[in-house]
C-alpha cells in the first residue's frame, strides 16, 4: 500500500500518522533553532577573519560589496540560515506558547476552532478540557517531576476519545 492512501486509511480510523512525536518536533526545532544561531555566529566569524572589511570604516555599502566579492557562497547559505532560523524561531515559539498556555497541539488548536465555527456552543480556547495551567502543561507535555512536588498526567489522550470525526462534519470530506 502506498504511503498516501495508507495515511488516508488512519486518518479515517481516527488514528493519526504522527501520533507520540509531537516531543521530537519540538526538540528538532530547538536543535534547528540552535544550529540556525550559531551558523549566524559563525558565518560573522568568517567575514571578519577572512574578508578585508570593518562595518564603521567601509559602511554598510562597502562591507555588503566586499562580502559579495570575498565569499557568495558563505553569503547565499548564510540568508538560508536567516530565512530557517526565523521560521524555526517563530515554530518553537508558537509551540511552546500553544503547549504551554493552551494545552493543545496545533491540529487539537485547528479541530477546536473548525468545530466552534459549526457549533452553537463554542468553546474558548484557554477552556478546554486538555489545559491545566502553565506549569503542570509543560510537566505533563516534557512528562517531568520536579521532586515531587510536580505530577504528570499520565492519560493517554489518544485512547480517551474513541468517535472523534463526526459524521456530520466529514460530510464534504472525499477519499483521494
Amino acid at each position: 500500500m502506498e504511503n498516501g492512501s495508507r495515511i488516508h486509511q488512519e486518518f479515517r480510523r481516527g488514528e493519526e500518522a504522527g501520533a507520540g512525536n509531537h516531543h521530537y518536533f519540538v526538540l528538532f526545532l530547538f536543535a534547528l533553532t540552535v544550529m540556525g544561531h550559531w551558523m549566524i555566529y559563525a558565518s560573522s566569524i568568517f567575514w571578519v577573519s577572512q574578508c578585508s572589511t570593518n562595518l564603521q570604516k567601509d559602511g554598510i555599502g562597502g562591507f555588503l560589496a566586499e562580502i559579495i566579492s570575498c565569499s557568495p557562497w558563505v553569503l547565499y547559505i548564510f540568508i538560508l540560515v536567516c530565512f530557517l532560523t526565523v521560521w524555526s524561531t517563530l515554530m518553537l515559539i508558537l509551540q511552546i506558547y500553544q503547549i504551554m498556555f493552551l494545552g493543545l497541539t496545533t491540529q487539537e488548536r485547528f479541530n477546536l476552532q473548525v468545530q466552534n465555527r459549526y457549533s452553537k456552543h463554542q468553546v474558548p480556547l484557554r477552556r478546554s478540557p486538555f489545559n491545566h495551567g502553565c506549569i503542570q502543561n509543560l510537566a505533563d507535555f516534557f512528562r517531568c517531576q520536579c521532586f515531587g512536588l510536580i505530577k504528570t498526567n499520565p492519560v493517554d489522550w489518544t485512547q480517551q476519545y474513541h468517535n472523534i470525526f463526526q459524521a456530520s462534519m466529514m460530510r464534504g470530506a472525499q477519499s483521494v
